[in-house]
C-alpha cells in the first residue's frame, strides 16, 4: 500500500536530475502506423470507483488520478512515455519543460525552461501555458493537496499552507517561461516531484471558488479533455457556474459503496498538436468511463466488446484470464505486465518477540515464500485478490533499481538456518532453535482479511510455529487493517496505529508513486512517517516508544542513511538505494518482503495496440488502439 491509502527508483547520470539524457523524447525511427480513432470504453469496479478515482490534479492521490493526468488530462514539467518498465516506462522525460533542469552547486536552486506556444484546452485555448501556472498550482497543493507533503521541502511552502505566509517565496518566476525553485535541503529528485499530477498548470481564474470541486471546473493541458469543458465560464461567481457535463461522480455512501454509478467522457482537445508532445500518441478520439454499478457484469462486457477493458489496480478476475489464456484463440487479449507492488509481513521493531534481528531474520527464512506465490493458483479469485505474483527478495522491485539487486536473496525458504538464528535470539534460551519464552505465545497477528491472504495468514502461522512463534490470527476488513474506514478514514487499532502495539501484520502492500527510490523508501521507513505508514516503527524514539506504551526503549533507524540518498544525484543515488534495501534487509529486517504483483488485463477484440503505464500502474488510455471502425 502505498500513502495513497490502499498500497507507496532511478537516475543515471550525475549532470542531470532526468533519466532520458536527452532534451526531448527521441523521435521514433519509422512513422507510426498504429490506426487511430473510435470511442474507447473503459469500466470500473465499484471498489475503484469508490476509493480510487478523483480527477482532481491537486486532491486526488490516487493511481487513477496519475493514470489519467498523465495519459489524458494534464501535462506536467516531466512525465514518462506510458510503457512498462522495459521500454524505458520509468525514464523521466521532458513534457512541459524545454529541457533538462539547471541546478545550482549546491543543490538548492533549481531552474526550469517551459517550451514554448503549449496552450490550454477550451475555454482557456488562447491562453500560454506559464510559469506563473506551475506556481497556481503549487499554492492549490499547499491548500488542499492531497500529498502535499513532497513539496514541504520548497521554501515558505509549509508557511503559505499554514497561512502565514501570503505567497511561496520559495517558487519564482523571472519570466514567463522561468520557474526558479528554491529548497530548503537539497533534494535530488525535484525533478521526479514536478511529474505528479499536482504541479500540473491551472490557467488564471479557473479553479478560483474551487478548492474543494475543481474536478467539476478542471481545465486540461493534455490531449483529451473532459466533454462539455467549451461551456465553462470560469467569468461567473464560482456558485453560479455549471460544472462539466462530461463527468458526474459516482454516489459513494460513507461504507464506500457505490449507490449509483458515474462516468466520465474524455474527447479531444483541440487545442493539443501532437508535434508538441512525443510522450502521448492519444489514439482513441473519444474515451468514456463508466465508475462502478457493474462489478459482475464486467468481464461479460469485454468478453462481447461492450466495454474494451477493466480499469482497476487488479486487473481482470482469475477465471477470464485463466479461460482466455488457455483458448489459443484468445490469449493473445491477455495482456500481463509486472507491477511495482509488493506484499509483505511487516514486523514490529518494538513489540516483543520482534524487538530482536535475530528473531526476525529467523521469520524470513522461516516463511515459503513459493508456497505463498502457490496460494494464489486456488480460490478464492475476488477482485480485490492477488491473482498473480513473483516472489519477492528484498524490499524494492528491481525495475525500480536499475537491477542491481537482481540476484540479492538474504532469505531463501530454509527452515535449518531459520532455527539457527532463532538459537542465537534472546528468546531461546536453551538454544534449540525454537523459541521458548513467553513473548512468542499467543503472538497477534493482523490479518488483511481479503481474498488468498487469510489462506496464507494460516500458512505462514504453520511455518513460524516450526521456529517456536504462536501466532494468533485476527482477520480484519480492510478498513480496518489499513486504517480508513469511511470518507474521513482513521489509523486508530489499524497496522499503521503504533499505540495498537501490533507484533506482526499479514500483509502489508505498497507501491510507488514516483519510479524513483525517494518515491518508495520514505514513506515506509522515514521517521517522518511514523503514525502514517512506517508500519514496522523504524526510526522511532525513545520518547515515541514511551509515548505509545512499549517497554523497549530504542528501536534501529535508517534517517540518516535516507538522507544521504535523498541529497544524490544520478548513478550514485540509485546506488544508494540498493545499498538501503541490502542494510534494511540485513541489518534492520522490519519486514519479510513475499511476492511482487502482477496484473493481467483482458481487452476486447476491438483492441488493437495496447500498453502499461508504469508510472501509474495502469493501462496507459493513450496507447490503447481500436480497430478501424470502432464507434
Amino acid at each position: 500500500m502505498q500513502r495513497r491509502s490502499v498500497a507507496v527508483t532511478v537516475a543515471l547520470l550525475v549532470a542531470s536530475a532526468c533519466t532520458s539524457g536527452a532534451e526531448e523524447p527521441a523521435s521514433p525511427s519509422q512513422a507510426d502506423t498504429t490506426p487511430s480513432g473510435g470511442t474507447l470504453r473503459i469500466a470500473v469496479e465499484d471498489f475503484s470507483a469508490a476509493v480510487n478515482f478523483d480527477v482532481d490534479p491537486q486532491r486526488g492521490y490516487t493511481n487513477a488520478t496519475f493514470a489519467l493526468g498523465r495519459c489524458c488530462l494534464f501535462r506536467t514539467l516531466y512525465s514518462y512515455n506510458g510503457r512498462p518498465t522495459e521500454e524505458g516506462g520509468t525514464e523521466l522525460h521532458p513534457d512541459l519543460a524545454a529541457g533538462k533542469p539547471r541546478v545550482s552547486s549546491d543543490g538548492l536552486t533549481w531552474t526550469f525552461r517551459i517550451a514554448p506556444a503549449l496552450r490550454y484546452a477550451p475555454p482557456f485555448e488562447d491562453s500560454t501555458i506559464t510559469s506563473r501556472d506551475l506556481v497556481r498550482a503549487l499554492e492549490r497543493t499547499a491548500r488542499v493537496g492531497g500529498y502535499a507533503f513532497y513539496y514541504e521541502v520548497i521554501r515558505g511552502f509549509g508557511d503559505y499552507a499554514s497561512g502565514e505566509a501570503d505567497s511561496i517565496v520559495g517558487l519564482e518566476t523571472p519570466d514567463d517561461r522561468t520557474l526558479v525553485v528554491r529548497l530548503e535541503q537539497v533534494t535530488g529528485d525535484l525533478a521526479y516531484l514536478f511529474s505528479l499530477p499536482a504541479t500540473s498548470p491551472i490557467p488564471e481564474g479557473a479553479a478560483d471558488g474551487h478548492d474543494k470541486d475543481y474536478a467539476r471546473f478542471l481545465v486540461a493541458s493534455g490531449p483529451y479533455m473532459v466533454e462539455g469543458s467549451e461551456a465553462l465560464d470560469p467569468s461567473a461567481p464560482p456558485r453560479q457556474q455549471e460544472p462539466l457535463a462530461g463527468y458526474v461522480p459516482p454516489n459513494i455512501t460513507r461504507a464506500l459503496a457505490v449507490e449509483e454509478p458515474g462516468m466520465l467522457t474524455l474527447v479531444r482537445n483541440p487545442s493539443w498538436e501532437p508535434r508538441t508532445d512525443r510522450l502521448r500518441p492519444a489514439y482513441a478520439d473519444r474515451i468514456e468511463i463508466t465508475l462502478g454499478g457493474a462489478d459482475a457484469d464486467i468481464a461479460r462486457q469485454v468478453n462481447t466488446g461492450a466495454a474494451d477493458l477493466s480499469f482497476t489496480n487488479h486487473g481482470a478476475p482469475f477465471n477470464q484470464v485463466a479461460r482466455y489464456e488457455e483458448d489459443p484463440g484468445l490469449e493473445d487479449r491477455v495482456k500481463r505486465n509486472a507491477r511495482d507492488l509488493i506484499s509483505a509481513v511487516t514486523m514490529n521493531l518494538a513489540a516483543p518477540p520482534f524487538d530482536d534481528v535475530h528473531v526476525r531474520r529467523a521469520v524470513g527464512l522461516a516463511i515459503d515464500k513459493e508456497a505463498q506465490v502457490a496460494l494464489l493458483a486456488g480460490p478464492p479469485h475476488d477482485a480485490f485478490s492477488w491473482s498473480w505474483a513473483e516472489v519477492a527478495t528484498h524490499i524494492a522491485p528491481d525495475g525500480l533499481q536499475d537491477r542491481l539487486l537482481g540476484a540479492f536473496d538474504p532469505y531463501p525458504f530454509d527452515p535449518g538456518a531459520a532455527r539457527a538464528e532463532m538459537a542465537a535470539s534472546a528468546y531461546d534460551r536453551d538454544g534449540d532453535g525454537r523459541c521458548d519464552a513467553a513473548a512468542c505465545r499467543g503472538v497477534r497477528a493482523l490479518v488483511l482479511d481479503e481474498g488468498v491472504a487469510p489462506k496464507q495468514a494460516r500458512a505462514i502461522r504453520g511455518d513460524l510455529a516450526e521456529v517456536g512463534i504462536q501466532l494468533t490470527l485476527d482477520p480484519v476488513s480492510v478498513g480496518d487493517f489499513f486504517g480508513f474506514t469511511d470518507l474521513g478514514g482513521t489509523f486508530a487499532g489499524s497496522i499503521n496505529d503504533p499505540r495498537a502495539r501490533i507484533p506482526i501484520g499479514i500483509s502489508v502492500g505498497w507501491q510507488q508513486d514516483y519510479p524513483e527510490g525517494g518515491g518508495w523508501f520514505q514513506g515506509l521507513f522515514d521517521g517522518a512517517a511514523l503514525e502514517v505508514s512506517n508500519t514496522a516503527l523504524v526510526g522511532a524514539s525513545p520518547a515515541q516508544l514511551e509515548e505509545w506504551g512499549y517497554t523497549v526503549t530504542t528501536v534501529p533507524g535508517v534517517d540518516d542513511r535516507l538522507r544521504v540518498c535523498l541529497e544524490r544525484r544520478g548513478g550514485s543515488r540509485t546506488q544508494c538505494w540498493a545499498e538501503l534495501d541490502q542494510y534494511l534487509m540485513t541489518e534492520v529486517v522490519p519486514w519479510v518482503p513475499i511476492m511482487i504483483g502482477e496484473t493481467a488485463v483482458v481487452v476486447s477484440e476491438r483492441v488493437v495496440a495496447y500498453s502499461f503505464d508504469q508510472f501509474s500502474q495502469r493501462p496507459a488510455l493513450d496507447r490503447i488502439a481500436l480497430a478501424p471502425g470502432s464507434d
